[in-house]
């Protein structure tokens, strides 16, 4: 009887996004901007506030908060035209800069696109008493992925991933083996279980797309033996008798009596290498993820006959 547990490459921390989201203070007034003309005859946005309201202009969130002002303000979330509301700086709206810069560009000092990535940000100023103005327009800023709601994407798409595990064994765990004769370890090539899987997930107009491919699984034998194979297996099938596997295999030197329930288990754990990107000439990065299944196995001493 197969046992499955799954476990996640990555978790984007739920602090991360409550940071970029926060709670709205009761008080606060309701803000959406309104396009004007700015002293040198530039156009600028002004958000222009009210005792309540919609809010309007996102995607039908409660709101988010900036702390400019004597009692700050309630804005959309997300803006079709804007961005994702961030919390940083007193309140900005960020889109993924496309394209990207040049990874000769003096602006990433160093940075790892795989963590993060430059944004166009938007961010707030007092004007007067009764609005708030954009500070910087179109200013390009270097954020994290834990930063922003990039994070987030990259979760969803992860979590929509069939990845799931289905190790297969010879001898049967339903049957007995025996010490000394060999053990086939494999697992049927999918999408779920090895073979290239992709999904995505979007927000607004950023879609973070995800690509993953079965690297290795690792086999805990239950006898103290770990054995690391770099691809699915060879499946057994009758014809081969009492061949070793050519491509993962072992072999159990003592019989399973002593163990819990008079049985080896065994954990199998498949690494998988999952690329993400964003769409519009945006790179991502690389992560790890791993998904474990876990089997037992009855071995049996080898009688010898004799006469």
């Amino acid at each position: 009887m197969l046992r499955k547990r799954r476990l996640a490459g990555v978790l984007v921390a739920t602090a991360v996004l409550l940071a970029l989201f926060p709670a709205t203070p009761a008080q606060a007034q309701d803000c959406d901007f309104v396009k004007k003309t700015g002293p040198d005859g530039d156009e600028i946005f002004v958000w222009t506030c009210s005792e309540g309201g919609s809010g309007g202009g996102g995607e039908g969130e409660q709101g988010c908060f900036t702390s400019l002002g004597s009692r700050g303000a309630r804005v959309p979330c997300t803006h079709s035209t804007l961005g994702w509301f961030a919390n940083i700086q007193g309140g900005c709206y960020i889109r993924p800069m496309r394209p990207q810069p040049a990874a000769d560009d003096p602006r990433w000092e160093g940075k790892d696109l795989a963590e993060g990535m430059f944004y166009i940000a938007h961010c707030f100023a007092l004007e007067g008493a009764d609005g708030l103005s954009f500070e910087r327009l179109g200013t390009p800023i270097f954020l994290s992925n834990q930063e922003t709601p990039i994070g987030q994407l990259l979760e969803e798409a992860i979590a929509r991933l069939p990845l799931d595990p289905d190790i297969r064994l010879a001898p049967d765990p339903d049957g007995v083996g025996l010490v000394g004769l060999p053990v086939w370890m494999w697992t049927p090539p999918n999408t779920s279980t090895w073979n290239q899987a992709e999904d995505s997930a979007t927000s607004l107009d950023t879609t973070l797309r995800v690509r993953a491919n079965g690297e290795e699984i690792t086999w805990e034998m239950g006898d103290g033996q770990v054995v690391h194979c770099d691809s699915p297996g060879t499946p057994y099938e009758s014809r081969f008798g009492a061949e070793e596997s050519p491509t993962c295999g072992h072999v159990y030197e003592e019989p399973s009596r002593a163990q819990p329930g008079g049985r080896y288990t065994i954990t199998a754990t498949t690494r998988w290498r999952i690329d993400w990107w964003v769409d519009g000439d945006i790179t991502g990065g690389t992560l790890p993820a791993t998904r474990t299944e876990t089997a037992s196995v009855r071995i049996n001493e080898l009688q010898v006959v004799t006469s």
